[in-house]
């Protein structure tokens, strides 16, 4: 018999390493459980104060307001510069941020001039009044902040002498009468029915003075008034021929007839 050559098999090659998934690797970078936890607690905390600065804030400036002590300077004549200018005792720094406001979070000082009307408080009242002309320069007054800002100046409705002055002097910067210097007889009239002048306060009077719209150059006259008798009691005769401007910001009344 012929001797049959036995095959061999070879042996099986080795197996392949199998791919590297990252596995350990992620394994080794993955964040310990402690420092997560640590870091999450940081950044609800950071949410938790940057939600909570704004009311901080608030409270803070509305505070400030109504326990400053403000009052008007002590000037009589409603025709002067000086006239309803408010001047305050304490928490100057925190009085002056609702100005502040007004030019970088004018939604928030709006909410602030709000409240502080609707308050009892007549010091922060006069702030807030005081605020309001800087409110308009940045757009923020509707129709009805106005209205509010008109009933502080009714004497019989405002029982502080000095909410009414600071009211009447707002009042006074946010009205424009479309008619020019050579007309203004027909709006230094005054009321009906004044009582007798205030002691050393001066005659009644109603004084008018011509400007310029900055937005377009056209002649407006501004008004003033000597007391907040004849401010309210003028404006309750010649207002009602107007309305507010909300993108002018002033209260127009038109010339007239």
């Amino acid at each position: 018999m012929s001797k049959q050559k036995q095959h061999r098999e070879d042996p099986a090659p080795p197996p392949s390493p199998r791919p590297d998934t990252g596995s350990r690797r992620t394994r080794r970078e993955r964040i310990p459980l402690p420092l997560l936890v640590a870091f999450l607690g940081f950044a609800v905390a950071g949410i938790l104060i940057g939600a909570t600065r704004e009311t901080r804030t608030e409270t803070a400036v509305a505070t400030a307001m109504r326990d400053c002590e403000a009052k008007a300077l002590p000037e009589t004549d409603g025709l002067s510069d000086a006239y309803g200018v408010v001047q305050f005792r304490y928490h100057q720094g925190d009085v002056t941020r609702l100005l502040t406001l007004c030019d970088t979070n004018p939604r928030l000082a709006l909410r602030i001039f709000r409240e502080a009307l609707a308050s009892g408080s007549p010091s922060a009242k006069m702030v807030a009044l005081h605020s309001a002309f800087f409110l308009a320069a940045n757009g923020q007054l509707e129709a009805d902040e106005f209205q509010r800002i008109v009933s502080h100046m009714n004497p019989e409705q405002e029982k502080d002498g000095d909410v009414c002055k600071v009211a009447q002097r707002a009042v006074s910067d946010l009205t424009v009468i479309e008619d020019s210097a050579a007309h203004s007889s027909r709006y230094e009239k005054l009321p009906e029915g004044l009582s007798p002048p205030v002691k050393d306060a001066g005659p009644h009077k109603v004084q008018t003075k011509e400007d310029k719209l900055a937005s377009s150059g056209k002649a407006v006259l501004l008004v003033r008034w000597s007391s907040t008798e004849v401010a309210y009691k003028w404006w309750s005769a010649m207002a009602g021929k107007g309305c507010w401007d909300k993108g002018l910001q002033r209260y127009v009344i038109p010339a007239a007839e």
